[in-house]
């Protein structure tokens, strides 16, 4: 008969038993798994929470590098737009102009820098701080230009060289419609405004330049609804006004017209400049009318001017006729400008923009970027 076991002796099987011992095991998988979680959860919440940031400081700087190109206030453009995207409670710093960067100290630059709270996900389980995200953004006006040809009509190839026409620009460019420079923003590249004047009181008939017709202030021929033409062998002379005309303008071949501090105010009406005229351009260098050469109507019908003397025109000024077609071949003058509707180059037409004291403006496209 066997004797009874110890009281103090172990357990068959008792120390092969690890039931226990997979709890605990799967307590700490489940709270690694959390904390990775939750680092994984955080850090998508951060990179939301910063482009978010980022995307509100961008629109920020862009508002306000906008309103300076149009002569506003910038900072408060700034500022509120950027309390409107984050809330009241967003910290905006706004720097006009900025005072470090690229673009440190430059008038045409505004720097935008948010911040906000980062709310930890988890936070209170890991012990973890929320934090603060910011973003800064720097947006200016970037001035492209000057220019030598404006053309206000939307669509491609607003200026075009036609029939082997070349167009030679020396320090300038030509503005127009497309990728680069939005149909909208071109009426903001033209530095003139155009007063409205009705056409002078006119006679019937037509006024015929044979001889030599010197206009000045003071002596003024009467208008004529014909409009004027310049025959061959006849020199139209204009000095020191800026002179309305009743009709259009012909410079027939053999012709000569001059302009000397003076402005030809077209109105509605055509300026046609034959192949074989003389035409010399040059504007007032002060006054209403400093650097414009030729002035047009702001709206009206559609018509056609034409410059077409060659290497015999030197057009020197601002030709603005902002609702007709331009057609252009040839030039002497070392600063033209030429605003149109369209623009067609039909010869070989050099333009350059040596235009000091001249009084001419120069046409810019200003448009806005983000820089940093």
């Amino acid at each position: 008969m066997s004797s009874p076991a110890s009281p103090s002796a172990p357990r068959p099987g008792l120390a092969a038993d690890e039931r226990g011992v997979s709890t605990v095991f799967t307590a700490l998988s489940l709270a690694a798994m959390l904390g990775f979680l939750a680092l994984g959860l955080n850090a998508a919440a951060g990179l939301a929470r910063k482009r978010d940031l980022q995307q509100a400081a961008d629109a920020a700087a862009e508002a306000g590098a906008a309103a300076l190109r149009g002569g506003m206030a910038a900072a408060p453009v700034a500022r509120g737009l950027a309390h409107a995207r984050l809330g009241a409670d967003a910290e905006v710093s706004v720097e006009w102009p900025p005072a470090r960067g690229r673009r440190r100290g430059d008038a045409r630059a505004i720097a935008v820098e948010v911040a906000a709270p980062r709310t930890a996900i988890l936070g209170g389980l890991l012990d973890a701080e929320a934090g603060t995200v910011r973003a800064r953004a720097v947006s200016a006006v970037i001035e492209d230009g000057p220019a030598c040809l404006l053309a206000l009509d939307r669509g491609v190839g607003a200026i075009a060289e036609t029939g082997g026409g070349r167009l030679l620009l020396s320090g300038c460019r030509a503005l127009a419609d497309g990728p680069g420079v939005p149909a909208a923003r071109l009426p903001q590249a033209n530095p003139y405004s155009i007063p409205s004047t009705p056409p002078p009181a006119c006679l019937p008939g037509q006024l015929a330049v044979t001889g030599t017709l010197v206009v000045r202030p003071g002596q003024l021929p009467q208008a004529r609804c014909g409009g004027i033409r310049v025959a061959s062998g006849g020199t139209l002379r204009i000095e020191g006004l800026a002179w309305p005309l009743a009709g259009p303008l012909t410079v027939e071949p053999g012709g000569r017209l001059e302009t000397a501090a003076a402005t030809l105010w077209s109105g509605p009406f055509a300026l046609d400049i034959r192949p074989g005229a003389t035409v010399s351009l040059q504007p007032p260098a002060t006054g209403a009318f400093a650097g414009v050469a030729v002035l047009g109507a702001a709206s009206g019908p559609r018509a056609t001017s034409r410059f077409l003397a060659g290497a015999a025109q030197t057009l020197t000024g601002a030709i603005l006729l902002p609702t007709q077609l331009v057609e252009i071949s040839g030039n002497a003058a070392s600063c033209t400008q030429v605003v149109a509707a369209r623009i067609r180059v039909s010869g070989i037409t050099p333009l350059a923009h040596a235009c000091d004291g001249t009084g001419v403006r120069p046409i810019v496209d200003r448009r806005v970027a983000l820089v940093e």
